[in-house]
C-alpha cells in the first residue's frame, strides 16, 4: 500500500511504501483509518488470499504508521450471506461507544451486501456483529446482473449516522441509520 498526499486530489504524489502484502496474500487495497481510545491507530485493508477478500488490520502510533501487521479483525462466515468475500468500509466512532464498520460481504458469485460489526475501543475484540446484512440492493432484472451493494463513508447525522453507499458500483445512495445510546 502506498502513501500519497497533495494539495488537492489532482495533484497527489506518491509518498512512500506503507504496507507491503505478507507472504500469501496480495492487492492490499481499500485502506481504512481508525484511532484508538488509547490514541494509537489502526489501519484496516483489503487484501486477497486463496482466491477471495479478507480484511487485515495494521497498528500504528501514527496514521502515517510505521505499521505493524496484526491478527485479522474478523473473518467470512461459511453459512451466511458474507461466507466469501470481506471489503472494509467506513469506521463510525462515537464518544463513550464501540467504533461500528460498515462492511462489504459477498458469496462465492461476489453478490455483494453491507454489514455491520462493532468492535472494543483498542480494536483487539469484536463486541457485536449484525446477523443479516444491513443494506441489500433492489432485487436484479436479471440473474446476470449487477448485484453490489458497497460502502464508502459514514458520518454522524444527529442520533443518526448516514451511510453512503453504491449500487452496482454506479449509483451514489444514502442510508439514515439509528443507533443507540446516541
Amino acid at each position: 500500500m502506498i502513501l500519497a498526499a497533495g494539495p488537492d486530489l489532482t495533484a497527489l504524489v506518491k509518498e512512500d511504501l506503507v504496507l507491503k502484502a505478507s507472504p500469501g496474500e496480495g492487492n492490499i487495497k481499500e485502506a481504512t483509518l481508525a484511532q484508538t481510545a488509547a490514541g494509537d491507530w489502526r489501519l484496516f485493508y483489503e487484501y486477497a488470499a486463496q482466491g477471495a477478500s479478507r480484511i487485515g488490520m495494521a497498528g500504528g502510533p501514527t496514521p502515517k504508521g510505521p505499521w505493524t501487521v496484526l491478527p485479522d479483525p474478523f473473518g467470512i462466515r461459511a453459512d451466511s450471506w458474507d461466507n466469501w468475500h470481506l471489503s472494509t468500509g467506513p469506521i463510525w466512532q462515537g464518544a463513550g461507544q464501540d467504533p461500528v464498520m460498515f462492511y462489504n460481504g459477498a458469496t462465492h458469485d461476489a453478490r455483494w451486501r453491507i454489514g455491520w460489526i462493532s468492535f472494543s475501543p483498542d480494536f483487539a475484540r469484536v463486541t457485536g456483529r449484525g446477523l443479516e446484512p444491513l443494506l441489500v440492493p433492489p432485487p436484479a432484472v436479471t440473474r446476470e446482473a449487477t448485484d453490489i451493494a458497497f460502502a464508502a463513508s459514514a458520518v454522524a447525522a444527529g442520533n443518526l449516522i448516514a451511510l453512503y453507499y453504491s449500487l452496482e458500483d454506479r449509483m451514489l445512495r444514502r442510508a439514515l441509520i439509528g443507533r443507540y445510546g446516541g
